[in-house]
Order: structure tokens, then C-alpha cells, then sequence
């Protein structure tokens, strides 16, 4: 068996590492913002668990990278949970609009087609095999 890395490992390890950070970065930035504006602690927990939760897949990201089965399994899951987030902002969004307008399933699209081909890296063979050589 080959032990070279996949490109798709690095691809989709590098894709959460970057996106985690940034994310990262947003939910700092709401958190001074919350801080700046004078507001109660409980109102800034949404960018506190966006910080946690956006440094987790970065972690993620990261360890996959180096061959973790255990992160692949959970950056599949949490891509498969980002893509429901996704259709029932959507769908909701439609709802509140009243029609399924043209730009915004666009906008669906520029987010669920690379959460689908991040899914079907996740799963297919090489990389199975891969982080399957690999040990924890």
C-alpha cells in the first residue's frame, strides 16, 4: 500500500483549516463588538461558540491532515450537518420571501456544491485508505 497523501486530503484539510480561522476571526471580531457596545455577557454567546466551535474544525482540519480516521468520520458528519444548516437557512429565507428566487437558490448552490464534492472526497477510496494505513 501507497502511504502518499491524497491531493484531496490536503484540499479538504486545508479548506476547514482556512474557513475554521476565519470563522474564527468573525466570531472574535462579534465578540468585540458585543464587548464595545456594552451588551450583557449572555448576548455574546453566539460568537463564543462560533469561536469554539469554528477552532474544533480547525483542529479537525488539521489532524485529517495528518491521518486521523477518527477527524475524517467527523468532518463527514459535519459537512453532512453544515449542508442541513444551509437548506433550512434557505428554506426559511424562501419562506420569508415568498418564492424561491433565482439568486438565491444561486446562492444555495455556491455553498452546497462544494460541501458536496468536500463529502465525496471525504468518502471515496484513497482517501479511506489513507487515513486507514495511517496510525493514531
Amino acid at each position: 500500500m501507497s502511504n502518499i497523501k491524497p491531493t484531496s486530503v490536503h484540499v479538504v484539510g486545508w479548506t476547514f483549516v482556512i474557513v475554521g480561522m476565519l470563522s474564527m476571526l468573525s466570531g472574535v471580531l462579534y465578540l468585540f463588538a458585543v464587548a464595545e457596545n456594552g451588551q450583557s455577557l449572555l448576548s455574546s454567546w453566539p460568537g463564543l461558540m462560533q469561536v469554539l466551535l469554528a477552532g474544533f474544525l480547525s483542529w479537525c482540519g488539521f489532524s485529517f491532515m495528518q491521518g486521523s480516521a477518527q477527524m475524517r468520520k467527523i468532518l463527514e458528519l459535519s459537512s453532512y450537518a453544515i449542508a442541513i444548516l444551509v437548506l433550512v437557512y434557505g428554506v426559511n429565507m424562501a419562506q420569508e420571501f415568498g418564492s424561491w428566487s433565482l439568486p438565491l437558490v444561486l446562492g444555495l448552490a455556491l455553498y452546497l456544491i462544494p460541501i458536496a464534492l468536500i463529502v465525496k472526497a471525504l468518502r471515496s477510496e484513497k482517501v479511506r485508505t489513507y487515513v486507514s494505513t495511517k496510525v493514531n
